[in-house]
This record gives structure tokens, C-alpha cells and sequence, in this order.
């Protein structure tokens, strides 16, 4: 019987031994991955730097283990990127500062994606670059005073700006991944129920907000009348970034966006006519919401996935760019519930989207690497506390996608799939001329035309060079994908 209780109790210990050592095991191979790893298949995930957190080794600790994609706070908005000496309409001076300086040497150092934030603004953009004569009004606050600028002064400022302030950074950060740029931010105002362009004059009551009894908040809508402006923006946001950054997208991005009325006029005004004339990749959903789970609560989950879907169903690409869940006045558990929630349907999202050959959802990006760090105060609206500990948030986040999905963060092969337009064009396979498209193909190919829901609306064969009228086909953009022994390609088309 000692014998054999002997031996029990040394299997027993052998087990435990073993059981310790494939515990740390698979506990060292989690503490390697981070939230880009388990993503990696989906999307980006992504935070934000400043010109403080940057020297905070243990805040770059996190961005390093974490996140595949950085924005940068305030550091590249139009008051941080603008110079007034020496400024004229015809150029413009772009100035990068020592914080964004120093964030943008560590992204490119570290080979970590960035999206620009941002370039069109009424808030936190100087006073002198609307006023025709470049220099401060002496009462900002009083409209009529103001010696404002002219449409045709505020087109050539744009341009140039656009064009110095890409060239500066590709001259100074020659191999860093800009893949997407903010151009324009929070454009649309929500009056008596219904989405509208912002009131006229300056923004005098901080970037947000908005005071329907005063005559401001946007100087942009001051000089175009308008929102006609943010078409001129795009417009010359990708004649610059054809030139230098050929990869990067360009957004639309706003906050409250899932509310009603504020969504449909983005979605009609904004994205759909950027969208079929070429010059938009993407929406940028800011995402500021909390975790209240009632059933009219102001940011539900139930309004917001519905904007999700409302979105994605475009056919651009989707980002959640400044997401943050507060928490004030309800549990942990209930914020991790949303968090997880949110990253739920974007995945979802991407199943039904992608298997119509539209992008989906392509990055979802933290604003505030931690509690102690977020521009939300004592709400704790970030994944992790105060001194970098995971949250219940962090966990039902990173265990929401089972192991076997997981990836490599630093190499996410679904940005291969939606690279810029410009960079699926294969011009010794598709040319398009009008509304003639053109094939040169040695073999035998199988042509579909998808429409932007992704349903066919065009099929057919091909050898050789081909030419192929598309005069029957409505103004829009498409995808026309080509396959057959040893070629596929697909090329997206847009027919005026």
C-alpha cells in the first residue's frame, strides 16, 4: 500500500512539474502578444502619442507591445503644422515641432503605421490663415470685423499647405507608413434635428462646441457660404498625397456619428459624392461614447453598430479613430461589455463586407494609451489604468478572437487586399479611357464587374487585347476583377 501510495504521489508531483512548466509557457508566449497580434487578421488597433507621452518609456513599452498604428494628439493639427512668417497664398510654410518630430522618428524607427490627424479644421487652426491679409484680426470674436479671406485665396492656401507639409514629412521621414490622413474634421452640425454645415465666424468656445446663440464656429463655412469646402480639400489632399505618399488613404472624420440625422448628412453630403468622384477612401468614426447600457441611452451600442453597419455598407473603408468608453457613474464590467462589443461587430462587419470585395473595417484606434493619459479626465475611458495594469476592458478585448486567428501585428496581410486605388491599378493588364476599358491578357480571362454592394453587374470572357464599351453602366465606381491561368487582378474604376 506505501508503495503505492508512493507512487501516486509521484505521478501527482510529476504532473504539477509538468503542469507549471506548459502554464509559464503558454503565460510568457500571451505576455508576447498584444492587441495588434490577436487583430492582426482583422484590423489595425491602434493609440495615440503627444509631445509627453513620447518620453514616457512606459507608455512606449505599451505602444510597443500593443499597437500596430499611432496617431498623434494635437502635434499635427493645422495650428502645430502652419507658419505664419513668410506665408503668402500661393505658399503656405508647413513647420513640424519637436513632438511630433520626435513621434514621428519612433514610428519610423519602429516601423509603426501612422495616420495623420489632421489637415481641415475649424478648431485649433490660427486666425491668420483666414483673413486676406494673413495676419491676426485684432477681435476674432467679432465676425463682422474680421478682413476675411477669399474662396479663391482659401483654394490656393489649401493646396499649398497640403503639398509643403507632405513634402516635409516624406523629406524628413523618407521611409515612414502614412497610411491614412484625417482631411477634414468635424464639418457637420446637427440643428433642430437635422445635419447641416456649422455656424459662421471662428471657433470661439473650444474645438467641440457648439453655441447656437452666438454667430461662429466655423471660419471655413464663414468664407465658403458652405460645406462646399471639404471637396476642395480632398480634392487637393490627393493631388498631394499622389505625390508623395501614393499608398495613403484619405478620410472624412467626425464625432456623434452614429446619431441619426448627423449620420445620413455625412453619408449623403459627404461620403457618397467623394466617394464616386474618386477623391475618399474612408470614414473615420471618432467613437467617444460611454458605457451606459440602458435602451435610449445617448451612444448605445445599438445606434452605433447600426452606424457601423450603415458605413461599411459604402463600400469605403471604415476606422473607429479616437475610441474611448467612459466609465463614470458605471462598472468595469459594463465598460469591458462595450469595448468588447464594438470590436464584435467591426469583426462581423468585416465577414459580410469582405466577402463583397469592400475593405470593411480596417483599423480601430484607442484615444489614450492609459487612464493617466486621456483627454477624458477621470473617466477612465481607456483599456488600461492609471499605472499600465490591463483592465477588465483589455481582457475582453484581446479574448475575444481565439488563438488560432491570431497574427503577426507587425505584418497584418489584410492591408495587402485594400491598398490605395492607385496601387491596384495594373496597367499592363486593365486601362480604362473614358468609358472604354481595355484589356491586355495573353491568356484566356473570366472579366466581372462588381458594383460597389458587390453585385455583379457585368460578365465576361476575354483574349488578347480587348476593348469593352461601359456606356451602359450608371456613374459610380467599381471593381473589375480579372481571372485565369496565372492572372488575377483586381482594379477598382470610377466612371464619371
Amino acid at each position: 500500500m506505501k508503495s503505492r501510495l508512493k507512487a501516486q504521489t509521484y505521478y501527482i508531483r510529476i504532473c504539477s512539474i509538468f503542469f507549471v512548466i506548459f502554464a509559464g509557457f503558454f503565460t510568457a508566449a500571451n505576455a508576447q502578444t498584444g492587441l495588434k497580434d490577436v487583430y492582426a487578421n482583422h484590423f489595425l488597433v491602434g493609440n495615440i502619442l503627444n509631445g509627453g507621452t513620447i518620453n514616457n518609456s512606459g507608455v512606449k513599452n505599451l505602444i510597443l507591445q500593443e499597437y500596430n498604428s499611432i496617431t498623434m494628439e494635437n502635434e499635427m493639427k493645422p495650428n502645430a503644422t502652419m507658419t505664419q512668417s513668410g506665408s503668402t497664398d500661393d505658399n503656405i510654410k508647413a513647420t513640424l515641432g519637436t513632438g511630433a518630430r520626435n513621434i514621428l522618428k519612433f514610428c519610423q524607427d519602429n516601423k509603426i503605421p501612422v495616420r495623420g490627424h489632421v489637415l481641415v479644421w475649424h478648431g485649433q487652426s490660427p486666425h491668420w490663415f483666414f483673413t486676406a491679409d494673413l495676419k491676426n484680426p485684432a477681435t476674432p470674436a467679432n465676425t463682422s470685423s474680421v478682413n476675411w479671406a477669399t474662396k479663391e485665396q482659401m483654394e490656393k492656401r489649401m493646396k499649398s499647405y497640403f503639398n509643403n507639409l507632405f513634402a516635409l514629412i516624406k523629406q524628413t521621414y523618407p521611409n515612414l507608413d502614412l497610411y491614412a490622413y484625417d482631411v477634414v474634421n468635424e464639418a457637420v452640425d446637427v440643428r433642430n434635428g437635422v445635419g447641416c454645415p456649422r455656424g459662421k465666424g471662428y471657433d470661439m468656445d473650444g474645438a467641440g462646441g457648439v453655441d447656437h446663440t452666438k454667430n461662429g464656429n466655423s471660419p471655413w463655412v464663414q468664407i465658403y457660404g458652405d460645406n462646399s469646402f471639404i471637396e476642395s480639400a480632398f480634392k487637393y489632399a490627393a493631388e498631394a498625397r499622389d505625390k508623395y505618399f501614393p499608398k495613403m488613404k484619405l478620410f472624412y472624420n467626425d464625432y456623434n456619428e452614429w446619431d441619426t440625422p448627423k449620420r445620413d448628412y455625412i453619408i449623403k453630403q459627404i461620403l457618397i459624392p467623394l466617394r464616386d468622384k474618386g477623391y475618399l477612401d474612408g470614414m473615420g468614426m471618432q467613437g467617444h461614447v460611454d458605457c451606459d447600457p440602458s435602451q435610449w441611452a445617448w451612444s448605445r451600442i445599438t445606434i452605433f453598430r447600426e452606424a457601423m453597419d450603415k458605413y461599411a455598407a459604402l463600400g469605403i473603408e471604415v476606422q473607429i479613430t479616437e475610441l474611448d468608453v467612459g466609465k463614470k457613474g458605471f462598472t468595469y464590467q459594463q465598460q469591458a461589455t462595450k469595448y468588447k462589443e464594438i470590436f464584435a461587430h467591426a469583426i462581423k462587419v468585416n465577414v459580410r463586407e469582405r466577402a463583397k470585395r469592400n475593405p470593411g473595417f480596417t483599423a480601430i484606434i484607442g484615444w489614450g494609451p492609459n487612464d493617466a493619459n486621456t483627454w477624458r479626465g477621470d473617466d477612465e475611458a481607456t483599456l488600461f489604468d492609471k499605472n499600465n495594469q490591463k483592465k477588465d476592458a483589455y481582457h475582453a478585448v484581446f479574448s475575444l478572437v481565439p488563438e488560432s486567428e491570431w497574427g503577426d501585428g507587425n505584418n497584418p496581410t489584410f492591408r495587402d487586399q485594400f491598398t490605395h486605388q492607385k496601387q491596384i491599378l495594373t496597367p499592363d493588364l486593365v486601362k480604362v479611357s473614358g468609358r472604354i476599358l481595355s484589356l491586355n491578357v495573353s491568356n484566356f480571362v473570366m472579366v466581372n464587374i462588381f458594383d460597389i454592394q458587390g453585385k455583379i453587374v457585368a460578365k465576361f470572357s476575354a483574349t488578347g487585347n480587348s476593348q469593352f464599351s461601359l456606356n451602359d453602366m450608371p456613374t459610380g465606381i467599381y471593381l473589375v476583377n480579372i481571372k485565369g491561368q496565372g492572372v488575377e487582378s483586381t482594379t477598382k474604376i470610377v466612371l464619371k
